[in-house]
């Protein structure tokens, strides 16, 4: 039993034990910076370091754009602006192929390809005199 009190003082007692960190300037050997912390300041820091990522993470996440990547949040398809950016994208689509089609028409035209098709007017060639 007193061998269980002597091992928890003593872990208690290597918590509390101070350590002194220094940086040491290599050329001079000069000292640059010193610090002095126990392994329980250490292991207080390190872990209010991590909640303090996690909650910064978690802001980051709940409180911008980003929260529509995580799944099940929400469908990109119900929002309002996706869908109206959705439309636009469609119209420029089809704006953008019309227009490809005209630009090949009007190449082959004026290249004097074979392959241009020729449209029939109302008049055909055999109602001519």
């Amino acid at each position: 039993m007193s061998s269980q009190r002597d091992q928890k003082s003593t872990f208690q007692e290597r918590l509390n034990e101070k350590y002194r960190l220094v940086i040491l300037n290599d050329d001079t050997l000069g000292e640059v910076r010193s610090l002095k912390f126990t392994i329980f300041s250490f292991l207080g820091l390190l872990s209010a370091f991590i909640i303090l990522t996690a909650l910064l993470m978690f802001a980051l996440v709940s409180y911008s754009p980003l929260r529509y990547l995580v799944p099940g949040y929400g469908e990109i398809e119900s929002h309002q602006v996706f869908i109206d950016l959705n439309k636009k994208l469609k119209a420029l689509e089809e704006e953008f192929e019309a227009q490809r089609v005209y630009t090949q028409g009007f190449k082959a035209m004026l290249n004097a390809d074979g392959d241009v098709p020729i449209l029939n007017d109302s008049i055909s060639f055999s109602d001519l005199p």
